[in-house]
C-alpha cells in the first residue's frame, strides 16, 4: 500500500505568518502590499515638491491646469475647509494605490488605472499631543498612461503641482468641494536632465513625459504643431475644442489619409514628356511636380522653413516664456534647436498599384541633367594615390608565372605600386643603366650548404637571386590601367536606380513598357 505524500511546508518565520494573517499589512517600504493573481502590490505615496510655490505667478513654468474629479473630504464643515485652505502648513501628495512591485524595477514606473492615482491636500491640525489630518482628495481625469506618467515625474521632482483654487460649500450639513484645481509646472531638474532636444539616450522618464504631454497638451502632438502647418491646429482658448482623451479610441485610417494627402489644388507637372507612353493622371502629375521641385531645391511651403518637427514650441500658461518639446523622444529645452532652412530629398509613399514607377519616370524625364553639366572625377590627388591595391610581395607575371622558378634565368622587375614581381623579358622592361650583381656572398653560402649537406639526403635546389635597388620607376600593366581609369573624366546624364535584386527585372519591364522604345532596347532602330 502506498502512502500519499503531503506538500512540503517552507519555513518563513514570523514575517510570513504575519503576511498570511494580514495581507494588507504595511511592507518594508512603507506601502501596503496586496497579493493579486500572484503579483505583489503596494500603495505608494509621493510628496509634491514645494520649492517653487513661493515664486511669483509670472515666474512659474506652468504647462496646464487640471480640475480634479470625485473630490472627497475627510472632515465635515465649510469652516474647516476654509481654515485648511488658508493654512500655511498644508502639503500635497500623490497616492498611487495597488501599484505592482514589478513595475518599479530598472527605473520604470508602472501604469495603473487612473482611479488609483489620487491627489491629497493634507493639513495637520491640533497640538503635539493630539493631531489629526484634514485630507481633501480627488482623482485626475485622463488616460492611465498620462496620469501614471505624471506621478512618475512628480516622484523624480521633474514636475510639481500647485493648488490654484479650492472652494467648498455645505449641502445639508455635509461639506462638499465645489472646485479643486491644480497647476502642473515643469521644474528645472527636467531641463537639466535633457542635454539637447536631439539626445537619443533612452530613459524611462522620457516615456512618462511623452504620455503626460499627450494628456495635458494634446495639441502639441498633432501634425499641425509638429510640422508647422498653420491653420490646422485648434487654439487652447477655444471653448468648443475637445481635447478629452479617449482610452478606447482607435486609429482612423480614413482620417489619416485625408490629413496627409495633398490638396487637389496643388500644382501639376506642366512639362511635356514625349518619351513617356502612359498619360499621367492628375494625382500623378502632382506627385511628379513635387519631386521635381524637391530636386531643384525649390521650397514649396514657406511655413516649413522656420519650424522643425523635433522642436515644437509650447507656451506656458502666463505666456511670458516658452519651452521647446521634441515629441519623438520626450526631450525638452528652454532654447530652440537650430534647424537647417531646407532639407533635400523626400519619400514617395503612394500605395501599391497607384503608379509609383510611372511617377518616378516622369520625374526623371522632366528633370534630366543638362548637356553642359557633367560629372567629373576630381584631380586633386595624384593618380597613383587613387589606386587602392593591396601591396603584397608576390610573383604575378603576365606569362602566368605565380612562383619563383629556376627555369627563368633572366631579370626580374617589381611594380612600385602593388609590389608584384614579373619577368622583365615578359613585360619588355629594360633598365636604363647597367646593373652589376655581386654574387660573391651567394657563392660562399652555396659552398657552405654543400659542406653541411649530409650524405644520402637530397635537397631541393634553391634559385639564386640578387635584389638591386635602382632609380627607375616601374608600374605593372594592371596598375597602369587603373591609373588611366582614375584620370579619365566621366560625363554622364544617366539616372542611377538602386533597387533590390529580386525586383530588378520588374523595373526593367516597367521601364520598357512605359518608355518610348529607343535604340537602347532595339539596336535595329
Amino acid at each position: 500500500m502506498g502512502r500519499k505524500k503531503s506538500r512540503p511546508v517552507r519555513a518563513a518565520g514570523t514575517a510570513s505568518a504575519a503576511a498570511e494573517a494580514d495581507p494588507d499589512a504595511p511592507g518594508p517600504s512603507g506601502g501596503t502590499k496586496r497579493a493579486a493573481k500572484g503579483e505583489a502590490r503596494r500603495d505608494v505615496r509621493v510628496e509634491v515638491d514645494r520649492s517653487t510655490w513661493g515664486l511669483a505667478d509670472a515666474d512659474h513654468r506652468d504647462v496646464a491646469e487640471v480640475v480634479l474629479r470625485d473630490v472627497s473630504v475627510s472632515a465635515d464643515g465649510e469652516e474647516a475647509l476654509e481654515e485648511a485652505f488658508g493654512a500655511s502648513g498644508f502639503s500635497l501628495r500623490m497616492l498611487v494605490r495597488d501599484a505592482p512591485e514589478e513595475g518599479f524595477r530598472m527605473g520604470q514606473w508602472p501604469v495603473v488605472p487612473s482611479d488609483c492615482v489620487l491627489l491629497e491636500y493634507v493639513v495637520v491640525r491640533g497640538d503635539r499631543q493630539e493631531k489629526h489630518e484634514l485630507v481633501v482628495s480627488g482623482c485626475f481625469d485622463g488616460p492611465d498612461e498620462g496620469i501614471s506618467g505624471l506621478a512618475h515625474l512628480v516622484s523624480l521632482r521633474f514636475v510639481t503641482l500647485r493648488v490654484q483654487s479650492l472652494r467648498a460649500f455645505r449641502d445639508a450639513g455635509e461639506a462638499k468641494v465645489e472646485s479643486f484645481r491644480v497647476r502642473v509646472e515643469v521644474m528645472e531638474g527636467a531641463f537639466s536632465a535633457c542635454e539637447s532636444l536631439l539626445e537619443v539616450a533612452r530613459h524611462p522618464w522620457r516615456k512618462s513625459l511623452m504620455n503626460m504631454m499627450a494628456w495635458l497638451r494634446p495639441e502639441v502632438t498633432t501634425s499641425a504643431a509638429i510640422y508647422g502647418m498653420d491653420g490646422l491646429g485648434v487654439p487652447m482658448d477655444d471653448a468648443n475644442a475637445d481635447f478629452t482623451p479617449k482610452s478606447d479610441s482607435q486609429f482612423d485610417l480614413a482620417a489619416f489619409y485625408e490629413a496627409v494627402k495633398p490638396s487637389i489644388n496643388a500644382e501639376q507637372l506642366e512639362v511635356g514628356l514625349p518619351d513617356l507612353v502612359p498619360q499621367l493622371r492628375p494625382y500623378q502629375l502632382r506627385a511628379a511636380h513635387w519631386m521635381v521641385q524637391r530636386e531643384k531645391g525649390n521650397i514649396l511651403h514657406h511655413e516649413y522653413v522656420n519650424s522643425a518637427p523635433y522642436c515644437v514650441p509650447i507656451d506656458f500658461i502666463h505666456k511670458n516664456s516658452r519651452m521647446f518639446y521634441n515629441p519623438f523622444n520626450g526631450n525638452i529645452s528652454l532654447q530652440p534647436e537650430p534647424s537647417p532652412p531646407y532639407v533635400s530629398g523626400g519619400i514617395l509613399a503612394d500605395e501599391m498599384g497607384l503608379g509609383k514607377t510611372v511617377e518616378l519616370l516622369a520625374c526623371i524625364f522632366a528633370h534630366s541633367r543638362p548637356s553642359s553639366i557633367g560629372l567629373s572625377i576630381s584631380q586633386n590627388k595624384t593618380e597613383m594615390a587613387q589606386i587602392k591595391r593591396q601591396k603584397v610581395e608576390r610573383v604575378e607575371c603576365v606569362c602566368g608565372a605565380a612562383s619563383e622558378s629556376s627555369a627563368y634565368k633572366g631579370l626580374w622587375v617589381q611594380c612600385d605600386v602593388c609590389d608584384a614581381w614579373q619577368h622583365a623579358d615578359c613585360v619588355g622592361y629594360t633598365p636604363k643603366e647597367d646593373i652589376h650583381f655581386d654574387n660573391t656572398a651567394e657563392d660562399v653560402a652555396s659552398k657552405n650548404e654543400k659542406s653541411d649537406k649530409k650524405p644520402g639526403i637530397r635537397r631541393k635546389k634553391k634559385p639564386r637571386c640578387t635584389i638591386v635597388d635602382t632609380e627607375d620607376k616601374y608600374v605593372c600593366a594592371l596598375c597602369l590601367e587603373l591609373t588611366e581609369a582614375a584620370q579619365t573624366n566621366i560625363f554622364s546624364h544617366a539616372t542611377l536606380i538602386v533597387c533590390p535584386a529580386p525586383i530588378l527585372a520588374q523595373w526593367y519591364s516597367e521601364i520598357t513598357r512605359c518608355k518610348e522604345l529607343r535604340s537602347a532596347y532595339h539596336p535595329k532602330n
